[in-house]
């Protein structure tokens, strides 16, 4: 279980990358999920995570909403170096600095893997000790560069290092489940600054994970 709620908040983490022609706008994913043993099955995952994401970023903010059971919003703030997320059913605003921190064995980079959407895509790979994460990325989506996070630990700060852009495509293979996340809509627009302030009056506390 503390699996599944970890991948819901990955999209979430973000990391300084300075980059031309940065991104602004809307990236929208389909989840899908294939389940690899009898202990966890893909409704369950399913359930959790939901079938659609809606990714919002502007400048050193982004924010996730989904359909899943688990949270249906999770958001970052380069300024506070925070990730928030808040459960549904819970009066409560929790806060991470950082998520995956599992250990990277091995980096692989291929140019010009596919195109999704139109965008020519790079496939960076990562072989963890306990999952493999497969990126694939457009430097058309570059991050901005106030984008920042005190935690250069996780999978996330590597791989924005190292790409400098937004994913249009995630695969995860972990050992109880496989979670495919595939950009379907790219839209850059100008995205309004009340899309990533919190909840008011609620309380905000570090979570645990």
């Amino acid at each position: 279980m503390k699996k599944i709620l970890t991948l819901t908040l990955l999209l979430c983490l973000a990391t300084g990358a300075f980059a031309q022609n940065s991104f602004e706008g809307e990236i929208i994913y389909k989840v899908s999920v294939k389940s690899n043993t009898r202990t966890v099955t893909e409704q369950e995952v399913t359930h959790m995570i939901g079938t659609e994401q809606h990714f919002y970023v502007k400048r050193g903010n982004s924010k996730t909403t989904n359909n899943g059971a688990f949270s249906s919003w999770q958001s970052y703030s380069s300024k506070d170096k925070r990730n928030y997320y808040q459960p549904k059913g819970i009066d409560t605003i929790f806060w991470l600095a950082a998520i995956n921190k599992d250990t990277v064995k091995r980096i692989e980079l291929r140019k010009n893997d596919t195109t999704i959407l139109g965008y020519k895509c790079d496939k960076l790979t990562f072989f963890l000790n306990n999952a493999t994460e497969v990126f694939y990325f457009s430097k058309q989506l570059a991050i901005d560069p106030e984008f920042s996070m005190a935690d250069r630990s996780g999978i996330w700060y590597i791989y924005l290092t190292k790409a400098g852009s937004w994913p249009l495509k995630q695969i995860h293979y972990g050992k109880l489940y496989n979670t495919t996340t595939t950009a379907i809509k790219v839209e850059r627009k100008k995205v309004s600054d009340d899309i990533f302030k919190l909840p008011p009056r609620l309380p905000v506390v570090k979570g645990r994970f």
